[in-house]
């Protein structure tokens, strides 16, 4: 009987071990440090095996491959094509960048200017803190001309006028970790690993933010990822504040005919939005003007924005989105996007 006992309670504390080690593994990476269970490292290793198993096949005498072996690397993978995991590609300096189309090279380009111009102009008024969701590793991988360029919060830093604080958030580990690896050394930079949307990040968010700050919130969502609830966070605790958002007119049409009506609905607060899209004729237009009306019935008024168009086509793909309740951010926003670059002239 008693080794019954014995055996039943070994049993029992099996069981609640593995259920506390399910619950650890399980559990949503977030901001604070304690919750980092991701090795930045371990993943490139293995994705780089993964990519180069057939060569390596071929050349066994070569052994295995080492994680900064990075002359064996190039002579593997060579400089191009790239092959992507989940969009992303990993460059020599073993962290991943993201693979990207030239107009989103543009948008980043775009949003380096505004933070260069506001830099300029009020820097010396002002405390300026840059804010940007869905940030992404830092840097990207231009699939049309194979290039690495970079990413928008590397280009918002780079300013002839930096900004006095920048916070970047996103939700993938990869992505986190490796822009953590390119920025983290600069002590006005913080990275941010978890829900644009969930309260732990926009709590962060809002302990490392001053509040009377002047304020630029780069959204740039990847499809329909930032709800309405989230501007209206940074609305309502940031009276200076410009919202700089890439609002997906196409994305939404297409989410809402797929009927993902729920996520739609979040995006733009509008409990139907499928009757946005019932003028065949105007869809996009009719998602537009509904996105505007919601930002000036916020006091946001001063609303600008440019379309970015598909490579050599005039379908539309997104708008670059500038909203403001002071008159110089429009502006500030006509000289970024009329300046002429020619790196990014065949994106438009």
């Amino acid at each position: 009987m008693r080794l019954a006992a014995v055996v039943w309670c070994l049993g029992c504390c099996g069981q609640v071990w593995r259920r506390a080690c399910s619950h650890v593994r399980t559990r949503p990476y977030g901001p604070s440090p304690l919750s980092r269970l991701y090795y930045l490292d371990e993943h490139v290793r293995r994705v780089i095996e993964r990519q180069c198993s057939s060569q390596r096949r071929r050349h066994e005498k070569w052994g295995q491959l080492g994680l900064f072996d990075r002359d064996q690397y190039r002579h593997l993978s060579g400089p191009r094509p790239r092959r992507e995991t989940a969009g992303l590609v990993v460059d020599e300096d073993m962290l991943f960048s993201r693979a990207v189309h030239l107009h989103s090279a543009a948008k980043a380009a775009y949003a380096r200017r505004y933070a260069d111009i506001v830099g300029v102009a009020m820097g010396s008024k002002w405390q300026l803190w840059w804010i940007e969701l869905f940030a992404g590793p830092g840097q990207l991988y231009v699939r049309e001309t194979g290039e690495f360029v970079p990413g928008s919060p590397l280009e918002a830093m780079s300013i002839r006028r930096p900004f006095d604080g920048y916070v970047f958030a996103d939700l993938s580990e990869p992505c986190a970790e490796s822009l953590r690896r390119r920025v983290g050394h600069d002590p006005r930079a913080s990275v941010l690993c978890g829900d644009a949307n969930g309260a732990c990040v926009l709590d962060a968010i809002a302990a490392l933010v001053p509040r009377h700050a002047l304020v630029v919130l780069y959204g740039d969502q990847e499809g329909l990822d930032l709800r309405f609830e989230t501007v209206k966070f940074f609305i309502d605790r940031y009276p200076h504040l410009d919202l700089l958002l890439n609002l997906p007119t196409s994305g939404v049409v297409r989410a809402i005919a797929a009927g993902y009506d729920v996520k739609a609905s979040a995006m733009l607060d509008h409990d139907r939005p499928r009757e946005l899209i019932a003028d065949s004729d105007a869809k996009g237009a009719s998602v537009r003007e509904w996105y505007h009306r919601k930002l000036a019935a916020e006091g946001f008024d001063k609303i600008e924005g440019v379309t970015i168009n598909l490579r050599g086509r005039q379908r539309e793909l997104y708008d670059l989105l500038l909203a403001s309740r002071h008159p110089l951010a429009a502006k500030f926003f006509h000289s970024a996007v009329d300046l002429r670059d020619a790196r990014w002239e065949a994106a438009g």
